[in-house]
């Protein structure tokens, strides 16, 4: 392949003329484009700016300190704290979601440098993956884990689908002897082991000897322009791995001194010291003292506040009970920050508690708490607190339930109650919190929950309210569902199967989409999980609520996993993790559907950090290809055959298909559910998913991403949509959305019948499919602004694509008319002219021009018969100057005379707003005799204003009055009388003299430029000014002569030339 040079980035004008010679034609170059890697210079960037910064902070002890909870620990969520100085950033531990927590409550990583995991099991690290990710992208050239051993072999294990190639990641080695020292604190590593014979969960002999396979897939190969098929021969690990051998089952405490700082320095004090400004101000601040030139010696106590010691605060997590003896053991490693410490300022401020609420109950626990002081704060992040933090899930879920309260049912969650007390509150200052809580160390000491994440239905529902075609939407949805033909009698919660989405994203977790998960719920006592992304577990808790979460796990007997991509596979630790504590050791084996290549990845886990083999059994998708599952471990989960077929995607991609029964009595007919999993357009998918009842298929990518769908190996929404139409599926629902359509994909037209899109917490049984269809208006006015950024954005693609398309050098193929009808608009003075128009120029009014007026013609254009020669004293505004496709842009006519009538400006109209819109709400004022919008010559699209013409001035005055600030279509309208006067060319100014409207002579109007300035003279405007005073000069002429004063002077070839024309009318 043909490799560009580092000008084609630097010089996209020459170097794509170059490349468009080399490769004969601009639609292979954009080929060529399509498939070339993604550049990587912003991470580059972005990190030589974050070393560069990092240089330029001062290293002394940092003025502002704080603690942020980003997850709290209640269920469904991580516990996760953020330390904050106005230097760097640490974190202490990183659960699953953190990174999407994160993420909505807009905490910045790009400071971030250390990571602190208190203990090495998935509970606690299960969201590093999604966060180093995160801070790759934004620029942070490398991070340290700090935690028990084995994190540095985890990340090993984990690159194979974890690409971290522009971040370095180092695990340091924390001994209990060493220290953690930078500018910021001192921190302490105290190390907590369990008793022997506590449940050491070591692998039973014949998971010791059983063989894995070594999984050197790379599974983003695609990406990197590399082929990376299947390899026929798979090594063994037996022989190269000591599975025996497992990391010490230790935990990790760590205890945290903020650096001395001097106090403030007091300007103030200083001036009565008599120093003078200069160096000797440095040093005091620095706590040195100086002497003066006359000898005097000032020292820093003197001109300084109070110094801070540095505050400690205390991170700890006790998992069980087998390790509280040894930290009674290791109570000495804290006995200098309990009550008894020998000076005051050494007392721990803040012990940050991860340890579960059953633990903290203990007797031996709270003696563990009560040595501390009364002054130091307990704060506990675990179930203690009720409130996950997740409010853009439950904004939108609230949105949602108003189309239909069963399909988008109000997860079950609720605020923290801070007024009830609890049993271990008791003896303590036990502290519960919420993501974005704040404690503050430095400068000012105590609890914000000034911004604390906090649930507000009211302010959700008031939302819905104030978007003003959503009341209409809704009521249409309604009538049409009503109008649906009546459903059986059976009560919704005996219909099964059920479809629940528990996350419809891709690649990373969105505050309102997680990563893919679907549950297929067969009865109420048996499911089958499609793809575990991160964050699985806590999606489950959240919709279903605590208690009746434990009855779903219960029911998960079977866990598909189509592809070992991140986002599709690192929440089944995490669920492996919670049916265990849920439903205790004994509880039933899950079979777990999967690519053979997962084995090394579980096996790894399993036996250096946490026992799991016990809580699932592996099944290899690849068998179930020529030999689907139809014994009995499927019967219980009410299927009757599993298959799969490989899919166009990674290697070791795979599709799958369910068969089952309905469970109507009335319903004998079988139903198959097809899921795609991540691909292209596959027809082994289709051949597999042939005459399903549903196929869930990803819809990665919207049409005008097709190159970029294909270099990914994705789909697009046109493309999934012919793949259940090819299988003769009976209804297709998309899924795993590019994280740009956050809320809504972008859908030209209306949805077909058969067609549905999937939001994450949305439950659907067969009967609810054809209702799913009549959504998509509703959800186009709900997320209305959301869909106009999605539009805007593809319009400038598609002015990107047309550039490209017509960058050789060439001018335009089509045909200039040789005749040009004329029509004006009426537009405010502006500080930035209007944008320039290519081709096709118009000039002053609405009646066609007498003589054929071409682009390079001299002549003026003759005078306007649509103005009597007897009107009144003219008035000027400033029109800019419309091209034919404009000019027919309004419904296909030309704008018609507006001799009499008095127009209004109406900006900052959404895209999608029609004249007929406009009409409805302006007509309320009077009578309208013409609604103008202006669209974009080569994309057809609005320009975002209109213009709205009354025959009775007063009418256009009240209309101006009504609406201006009223919200029309989500935007709020901005409106304006047409301003009059002479445009004139702020650069220039008047040359000294009044304008012409106030009988000066005026200054010179403002002058084009050509591009080439070097081949091409200044144009000058026709209607220039003398310069001088007074009311005579070179430029007053008769206005009644003529209409336009511009002259054209472009060139065949050049953009053309905003022009400003005075002109007269009577309103």
């Amino acid at each position: 392949m043909y490799k560009f040079p580092t000008t084609f980035r630097l010089v996209p004008n020459v170097a794509r003329r170059a490349a468009i010679i080399r490769f004969k034609s601009s639609s292979k170059l954009r080929r060529v484009l399509a498939e070339m890697p993604l550049d990587p210079k912003h991470i580059a960037e972005a990190q030589k700016q974050r070393l560069k910064l990092k240089q330029k902070v001062a290293k002394v002890s940092p003025g502002i300190v704080n603690l942020q909870v980003v997850g709290s620990g209640a269920a469904g969520s991580p516990a996760s704290v953020y330390l904050f100085s106005d230097q760097t950033r640490y974190l202490f531990n990183c659960g699953e979601g953190t990174q999407r927590l994160a993420y909505e409550h807009k905490t910045k990583l790009s400071s971030l440098e250390n990571i602190f995991m208190t203990r090495t099991c998935w509970e606690r690290i299960g969201g590093l993956p999604g966060i180093c990710l995160t801070m790759q992208d934004v620029g942070v050239p490398s991070v340290t884990l700090h935690g028990p051993p084995g994190l540095d072999e985890l990340f090993k294990a984990m690159s194979r689908f974890v690409i971290l190639k522009d971040m370095k990641v180092r695990a340091a080695e924390c001994r209990a002897e060493d220290l953690f020292e930078d500018h910021v604190m001192t921190l302490k590593y105290v190390a907590i082991g369990r008793e022997a014979g506590e449940g050491g969960a070591n692998s039973d002999e014949e998971e010791k000897g059983e063989d894995t396979t070594v999984d050197d897939t790379d599974y983003y190969a695609y990406e990197k322009r590399k082929k990376a098929e299947p390899k026929a021969k798979l090594q063994t690990a037996s022989a190269k791995q000591d599975w025996t051998k497992r990391h010490e089952e230790s935990v990790m405490a760590y205890i945290c001194k903020l650096k001395h700082r001097f106090g403030q320095l007091s300007l103030e004090k200083c001036v009565e010291k008599g120093v003078p400004a200069g160096p000797l101000l440095g040093q005091l601040k620095n706590g040195n003292d100086v002497t003066l030139p006359d000898g005097k010696v000032v020292k820093s106590s003197d001109v300084r506040g109070p110094n801070d010691p540095g505050p400690v605060f205390i991170f700890i997590d006790i998992p069980s009970e087998a390790y509280l003896s040894d930290l009674e053991a290791k109570n000495e490693a804290f006995v200098p920050y309990q009550s008894s410490a020998t000076d005051e300022s050494d007392q721990a401020m803040y012990v940050v508690h991860f340890t579960p609420l059953e633990v903290m109950r203990t007797e031996r626990y709270r003696t563990f708490l009560n040595r501390f002081s009364a002054s130091t704060r307990h704060i506990a992040l675990n179930e203690i607190n009720k409130f996950s933090g997740y409010i853009a899930s439950h904004r939108i879920q609230y949105h949602l339930n108003q189309l239909d309260k069963d399909i988008f049912p109000v997860l079950k969650e609720d605020n923290n109650n801070y007024d009830e007390l609890d049993n271990a509150s008791t003896d303590c200052d036990l502290v519960r919190s919420s993501s974005l809580s704040y404690f503050h160390i430095r400068p000012r000491k105590g609890i914000d929950r000034t911004q604390e994440a906090a649930l507000n239905p009211a302010e959700y529902l008031q939302e819905l309210e104030a978007l003003p075609d959503f009341k209409l939407a809704l009521d249409d949805l309604r009538r049409k569902i009503a109008q649906q033909p009546s459903q059986s009698q059976t009560p919704r919660s005996e219909i099964f199967p059920r479809i629940v989405f528990l996350g419809t994203g891709s690649s990373i977790p969105n505050k309102t989409r997680n990563v893919s998960a679907i549950l297929v719920r067969t009865s109420p006592d048996s499911s089958i999980l499609l793809d575990c992304g991160e964050g699985t577990a806590g999606q489950i808790e959240r919709l279903y609520g605590v208690e009746a979460a434990v009855q779903v796990f219960r029911s998960i007997k079977a866990v598909y996993i189509s592809h070992l991509h991140a986002d599709h596979h690192l929440g089944l630790f995490g669920l492996l993790q919670t049916r265990r504590k849920l439903l205790g050791p004994d509880s039933e084996k899950v079979l777990l559907l999967a690519p053979e290549q997962i084995s090394y990845w579980m096996r790894l886990y399993d036996c250096r950090f946490e026992p799991l083999h016990k809580e699932y059994e592996l099944v290899k998708n690849a068998q179930l290809i020529e030999e689907p599952l139809r014994d009995e471990r499927i019967h219980d989960l009410g299927l009757t055959e599993i298959a799969t077929c490989r899919v166009r995607h990674c290697p070791h991609s795979f599709g799958v298909a369910l068969r089952m029964h309905s469970s109507k009595k009335d319903d004998t007919e079988p139903i198959k559910i097809t899921y795609s999993g991540d691909t292209m357009p596959c027809q082994d998918l289709i051949e597999l998913g042939r005459d399903s009842t549903v196929l869930i298929h990803e819809a990665t990518m919207e049409d005008e991403l097709e190159a970029e769908a294909r270099v990914k190996m994705h789909s697009t929404l046109s493309q999934a949509i012919s793949q259940g139409r090819k299988m003769n599926a009976r209804f297709t629902l998309l899924t795993h959305f590019s994280q740009r359509y956050a809320k809504i994909p972008r859908i030209e037209s209306e949805l077909d019948s058969n067609l549905g899109i999937a939001f994450d917490n949305m439950e659907v049984t067969m009967e609810d499919l054809p209702q799913l269809c009549l959504f998509y208006p509703a959800l186009k006015a709900m997320f209305i602004s959301h869909f106009e950024e999605m539009e805007q954005k593809a319009i400038k693609r598609g002015n990107k694509k047309m550039r490209l398309e017509t960058g050789s050098g060439g001018s335009s193929k089509e045909p200039s008319p040789a005749r040009c009808e004329q029509s004006v608009v009426c537009q405010p003075l502006l500080s930035n002219p209007p944008r320039r128009v290519a081709t096709d120029r118009v000039c002053c009014f609405s009646v066609p021009c007498e003589e054929p007026r071409l682009k390079k013609e001299k002549k003026r254009p003759r005078r306007n018969p649509g103005i009597p020669q007897d009107s009144p004293e003219p008035q000027f505004f400033e029109c800019f100057v419309l091209d034919t496709a404009d000019k027919m842009s309004s419904y296909g006519r030309p704008p018609p005379r507006i001799d009499g009538m008095v127009s209004l400006k109406v900006d900052n109209l959404t895209y999608r707003t029609t004249p007929d819109d406009l009409r409805r709400v302006f007509e309320r004022c009077g009578e309208v005799g013409d609604i103008y919008i202006p669209r974009d010559r080569h994309t057809r699209e609005s320009r975002g204003f209109a213009f709205v013409r009354f025959y009775d001035k007063r009418d256009a005055q009240d209309a101006l009055d009504a609406m201006d600030g009223r919200m029309l279509d989500g935007r709020e309208l901005r409106v304006q009388m047409a301003r009059y006067g002479r445009p004139t060319s702020p650069a220039r100014g008047s040359g000294g003299g009044g304008g012409r409207r106030n009988g000066g002579g005026g200054g010179r109007s403002e002058r084009g430029r050509s591009r080439d300035r070097g081949a091409r003279r200044r144009s000058r405007s026709l209607e220039r000014g003398s310069g001088g005073g007074g009311g005579g000069g070179r430029g007053r002429r008769s206005y009644s002569r003529s209409h336009s004063r511009s002259r054209d002077r472009s060139r065949s070839g050049s953009k053309s030339r905003v022009f400003a024309f005075v002109g007269r009318t009577n309103l």
